[in-house]
């Protein structure tokens, strides 16, 4: 790969990066991002690394995010330089960033956009993580800690006397002798319970005990009440997306967070519906099997941008 390509390809996603969050992108612009992504595989790549750095950059000014970005090309320890950096900013604008999840960029364990990954912990436990996940891992005498970054992961907890806590922005969730999930959300945290039973609790908030059956979302601030956990909640761990009469445009949007592009629904389409199980790891195969079930066209136009359009 050209180096000199990569750079400028880097330096692009910067641009859009800023572009996309800003005042100035409206529809058009996001076509021709799309279009940009499409045109080289090179491209792509950067934009991925961009989507990755999105979270952090949001709360940083325009100024530093194509800085930031273009050092997190040069690997991570340029990347925490780039952070390390950001500490001149205004006070206003740097607690805002102390919230946002860039841990996730360095975090022990990851995945990429439609990469699913399972590993055994050091008790013993099974750890699942979704795509474009990220996690740290901290076990000590007297606690077992998974700290979720970004995404979401399933554990399958090992008998061991210490308590094991999935911790994110929000609080925690504490197994109580369980198998479940636990989802990072835009501004919640979503815990799904297959077996056992698990203490959702808030940061600053009260907490619940959410049972076998039942999902619960919290903030940091307050518990909801918990409610019936769907039989397909946690369907991915299996590497399957289910649709019960699903929107075409929301299929869509789920499937892509599994494929590495543009994946686009054309509003003509959009409320179409869709149902069955699909098997993520083959994302054309599936894309196939929508233009067989319902009236629409899969139109390739790059590897990386995909659009269902009417036939």
């Amino acid at each position: 790969m050209n180096a000199d390509a990569e750079r400028v390809a880097v330096r692009e996603a910067a641009r859009w990066l800023v572009q996309l969050h800003g005042n100035t992108c409206g529809a058009a612009e996001r076509e021709a991002l799309a279009r940009w992504r499409a045109s080289a595989e090179v491209n792509e790549r950067a934009w991925q690394r961009a989507e990755r750095l999105q979270a952090q950059m949001a709360a940083v000014p325009a100024a530093l995010a194509v800085p930031a970005l273009s050092r997190a090309s040069r690997g991570r320890r340029d990347l925490l330089k780039s952070l390390a950096g950001l500490a001149v900013i205004p006070a206003a604008g740097w607690l805002a960033w102390r919230h946002v999840p860039w841990q996730a960029w360095t975090a022990d364990l990851r995945t990429a956009r439609g990469e699913q990954r399972q590993l055994r912990l050091p008790d013993g436990s099974w750890l699942t993580l979704d795509t474009a996940s990220a996690v740290d891992v901290s076990f000590d005498d007297s606690a077992r800690r998974v700290w979720l970054r970004a995404g979401a992961v399933y554990l399958a907890t090992a008998p061991d006397p210490r308590p094991l806590s999935v911790i994110t922005v929000h609080g925690e969730a504490q197994a109580l002798g369980t198998r479940f999930a636990v989802a990072l959300e835009q501004n919640s945290t979503h815990v799904s319970v297959a077996e056992g039973r698990v203490r959702a609790q808030p940061a600053r908030g009260e907490g619940r005990i959410v049972a076998a059956g039942q999902s619960v979302r919290f903030d940091a601030l307050a518990c909801d009440a918990p409610t019936v956990l769907s039989e397909h909640a946690i369907a991915w761990t299996r590497g399957v997306l289910y649709a019960d009469n699903m929107r075409l445009e929301d299929f869509v949007a789920q499937l892509s967070r599994y494929r590495s592009g543009v994946v686009r629904c054309d509003p003509r389409v959009a409320d179409l519906r869709i149902s069955g199980a699909f098997q993520l790891a083959d994302t054309d195969q599936v894309m196939a099997m929508v233009a067989a079930a319902v009236p629409v066209r899969v139109t390739y136009r790059t590897r990386y941008w995909v659009e269902f359009t009417p036939v």
